[in-house]
């Protein structure tokens, strides 16, 4: 196996393994409003782990938002055990969470991965994909 398969296949199992591990809690988000027509979003800080993210969410979604930021704190600092930053700053993708299946993220920014959440609350299916989703492809954005 090549190293970078290794580190994948690594990161695919820790992200597995976090649904059973501890939730943390130093972290903070704060709500921002939206700028050119775009959505919403919480701004996720993490400054000891050196974690910054968005979670963007659409008019339905932000509670499902809010429930996932948890999530996706643990997934990156998960992830973030595997990753040698060289004392840079690590880009963190952002996330949105929306019921529209057409939705396209803006063509500007960082990479936005894309949630389809059809209730008002995170479904299973969203969180799913959150863990099959977000560990996998920011390997990808490194």
């Amino acid at each position: 196996m090549t190293k970078l398969f290794k580190f994948q296949r690594v990161c695919l199992l820790s992200t597995m393994c976090i649904l059973f591990s501890c939730n943390h809690k130093d972290y903070t988000y704060q709500k921002h409003s939206s700028a050119n027509k775009d959505l919403d979003y919480y701004l996720v800080e993490d400054e000891e782990k050196n974690i910054e993210y968005k979670v963007y969410f659409d008019e339905k979604n932000e509670n499902a938002a809010i429930e996932a930021i948890n999530h996706l704190n643990t997934i990156y600092r998960e992830v973030l055990k595997f990753h040698i930053s060289n004392g840079e700053k690590t880009n963190w993708a952002d996330v949105a969470f929306v019921k529209d299946n057409n939705y396209l993220a803006p063509a500007f920014g960082t990479t936005r991965w894309i949630i389809q959440n059809q209730t008002d609350n995170l479904s299973q299916k969203a969180e799913k994909q959150l863990y099959d989703l977000i560990g996998h492809e920011q390997v990808h954005a490194w």
